[in-house]
């Protein structure tokens, strides 16, 4: 004999399905959100005055401008903050590279990432917020950061200046010490 939906069965069904819905919009918020945060020239000055002085206002080709970036270690990890500007009208579908390297310049491991999942739109001029956390384990022997940016399947964009290798296309910034 055959089920029969009855409008209480459909009801049911659908409140199923709404809840497995949302709870699936909450997951995907929860791990795979953006990581950057648009801020205004007041917020870029404030966390320029507590930056690296040596990591200011750096250019990776012709479309990016780091404007400072620092650091701050706790127990298991390092938060690095990285301040960027655009410098013309684009779609932030770059890929963020973060290498960790040793005394060597041996590439020990990385977190690149995705400059923004949704890649949205920007005007020339727009400054966000690049947070990474990097696991304090992961960066046992490394001495420094290595930061770049790269299309997906290109070359990293050269560095206009900064502590740099791999033919100035990889600023490094110095963690040792900590």
């Amino acid at each position: 004999m055959k089920a029969a939906w009855t409008p209480i069965s459909r009801s049911l069904g659908v409140q199923i399905f709404t809840v497995l819905t949302l709870l699936g919009l909450v997951l995907y918020d929860s791990f795979f959100h953006s990581h950057i945060r648009f801020i205004d020239e007041r917020q870029t000055d404030a966390l320029a005055k507590h930056g690296l002085a040596k990591v200011r206002d750096l250019k990776f080709g012709d479309r990016f401008l780091l404007r400072s970036a620092s650091y701050e270690w706790s127990d298991n990890n390092l938060k690095l903050n990285l301040v960027w500007q655009s410098l013309t009208d684009q779609s932030l579908d770059f890929i963020q590279a973060v290498h960790f390297v040793d005394e060597k310049g041996a590439l020990l491991g990385g977190a690149d990432h995705p400059q923004d999942l949704n890649k949205c739109r920007i005007a020339a001029g727009k400054i966000w917020l690049d947070t990474v956390m990097l696991s304090k384990e992961k960066l046992k022997n490394a001495v420094s950061l290595g930061v770049g940016i790269y299309p997906l399947g290109g070359e990293l964009l050269p560095v206009s200046g900064g502590t740099r290798d791999w033919g100035n296309r990889r600023l490094l910034i110095n963690i040792s010490g900590n």
